[in-house]
């Protein structure tokens, strides 16, 4: 939805989009790519990789090694005591907040320090860790624009980002190399391919699938995602938020020019996905909410 460019061009189907630098739609496929390695949500890492993957995070350990406690299954449902982001920290960087696994809160530095340690354990780095994405969830599922990190291909299609009627660029991300929680350029079908494959329980095996979107931790009061989304729980790498109609997965995201949503109900075998390569500040996701009422009720 929007404009491709300054000049007003329609955006057409195989526009991509740059998803959801701060609320990480892209950490999604992170999660499926863990799973179909079979990297065990529940294992902590061995001393000689926890300490690889500390030097690469630049971890400041203030107090304890409670690195050393951080498993995958922490990093999906976000209890690793990671910050959201080390920039917002006073001094710029990564500590542990908290015990891991004892409380939620959102960390995008999780997603990025998990991408680390899957590059770690499958000899491979950030530069070339799409390849394996693309192996194990891409061209199993049929997901035919979907990447992290940008080729020509993309450099070509990518939607211009608005914010009000100034066109912008986030230069915060190094778009080459793979990020977890920001670097995933795709459009609106090959990510609904994706939603529909977790609907169908197709690219996982039926319990891995069910350990991915059951609940594991429940949504503290204070959490934005709970106050003005609805949402509840929170599974391995998906919101989980009460409707009518039973249980919708969700996740979402806007950054400096573009805003991403979507919404599945498994049970229904229902549900949309929204791409607009617009910024959208206000945290109540007005629009998010317009569009799930309209589809669901029919106004």
């Amino acid at each position: 939805m929007g404009g491709a460019g300054p000049a007003s061009t329609r955006c057409s189907a195989n526009y991509s989009f740059m998803i959801s630098p701060k609320l990480k739609t892209a950490a999604v496929g992170t999660a499926a790519l863990i799973l179909m390695l079979g990297i065990g949500p529940n294992t902590a890492k061995s001393g000689e990789q926890n300490e690889h993957v500390k030097t690469l995070s630049g971890i400041e350990i203030t107090t304890a090694d409670r690195y050393k406690l951080i498993t995958a299954r922490m990093v999906l449902d976000h209890t690793s005591g990671f910050p959201n982001w080390r920039s917002n920290n006073p001094d710029r960087k990564l500590d542990i907040k908290f015990t891991p696994g004892t409380k939620y809160s959102y960390s995008g530095e999780g997603y990025l320090y998990l991408a680390k340690v899957i590059a770690h354990l499958t000899g491979k780095d950030l530069s070339n860790l799409d390849g394996l994405f693309q192996q194990e969830v891409c061209i199993p599922l049929n997901l035919n624009e979907a990447r992290f990190g940008t080729n020509d291909y993309v450099t070509k299609h990518l939607a211009t980002g608005y914010d009000g009627d100034k066109t912008v660029s986030d230069r915060s991300w190094d778009r080459i190399l793979f990020n977890p929680a920001c670097g995933l350029h795709t459009e609106a079908v090959s990510y609904a391919k994706f939603l529909i494959a977790v609907m169908e329980d197709k690219g996982l095996k039926k319990e891995s699938m069910g350990e991915m979107l059951k609940a594991q931790v429940r949504m503290p009061d204070d959490a934005n995602d709970k106050k003005y989304n609805g949402i509840t729980e929170w599974s391995l790498g998906f919101g989980r938020k009460p409707s009518i109609y039973g249980i919708n997965y969700t996740h979402g995201g806007n950054n400096r020019g573009y805003t991403s949503t979507f919404v599945f109900n498994k049970d229904k075998k229902f549900g949309y996905v929204f791409f607009s390569n617009f910024s959208q500040h206000n945290p109540s996701n007005e629009l998010q909410h317009s569009i799930e009422t309209f589809l669901t009720n029919g106004k």
